[in-house]
């Protein structure tokens, strides 16, 4: 079963306070690529860069991330770091996680 997962492309920071913000490339924005629970990390990176950099032969590299479901975190603020998608186990895991 393939699903599709909306990216984001921007950067996380973090503040003195440690509370976390990201920050939206407004170049790039958002694209929906492909993901499914069988799909490698190195697939998924490369779905990501396919949609970000299409006509590319060599597209920078992707580090790939997402804020844990915390609802009480949109009131107070986010300070739960972002997880890194680093091993492709994570692939599965960002699945199930939502």
């Amino acid at each position: 079963m393939a699903d599709q997962c909306m990216v984001i492309a921007g950067e996380w920071k973090t503040s003195d306070n440690g509370r976390w913000t990201f920050t939206i490339d407004k170049h790039y924005m958002s694209k929906i690529v492909p993901l499914s629970p069988m799909m490698t990390l190195l697939e998924l990176q490369s779905n990501v860069l396919k949609e970000f950099y299409p006509n590319t032969e060599a597209p920078p590299s992707a580090a790939l991330s997402y804020r844990p479901p915390n609802t009480k975190e949109l009131a107070t603020g986010i300070s739960t770091p972002p997880v890194m998608l680093t091993h492709d186990g994570y692939v599965l895991y960002f699945l199930q996680s939502f």
